[in-house]
Parts: C-alpha cells; sequence; structure tokens
C-alpha cells in the first residue's frame, strides 16, 4: 500500500524546460527538450510566449513519447 500512495504524490519532472540564452539577442528564451539530448525545440521573444509553449508541451506534448521531427524545430537567430 506504502508504494502505490508514494507513487501517486510523487513529482513529475517535466519533459520541457526554459532556458535562457545569453548568445542569441533576438530570441533569447528557449524551450529545451531534456529526454532527447537537451535539445532546442522552439525559441521566443518573450518570456510569456516560452512559458506558455512549455507549459502546453508538458500537458500535451504534441508527438507524444516521440521528439519534434528535426524540420520542425524552429531555432530564429
Amino acid at each position: 500500500m506504502r508504494n502505490s500512495v508514494n507513487s501517486k504524490f510523487r513529482s513529475k519532472r517535466k519533459r520541457f524546460l526554459l532556458r535562457f540564452e545569453k548568445d542569441n539577442k533576438n530570441y533569447p528564451y528557449a524551450v529545451v527538450d531534456s529526454k532527447f539530448n537537451n535539445y532546442v525545440g522552439r525559441n521566443f521573444k518573450t518570456e510569456e510566449e516560452a512559458i506558455s509553449w512549455r507549459d502546453f508541451q508538458n500537458k500535451t506534448p504534441t508527438f507524444g513519447h516521440f521528439e519534434i521531427p528535426k524540420c520542425i524545430r524552429i531555432y530564429n537567430t
């Protein structure tokens, strides 16, 4: 019984994380996929846009348990 209770309330590690990039001045906020080698899934100008996209991907990932295809990743410089 104890194992089921602990697993129910265990904090889940988030898959998509927000990272600030100092080098990219136009698009400093990057959302990183921590499951697949910490690649940048998309980057944004404002923190609010990055947070909303990150939260949406953590809640319901667009491609499920698979990584975002390379042709769809958006990295602006």
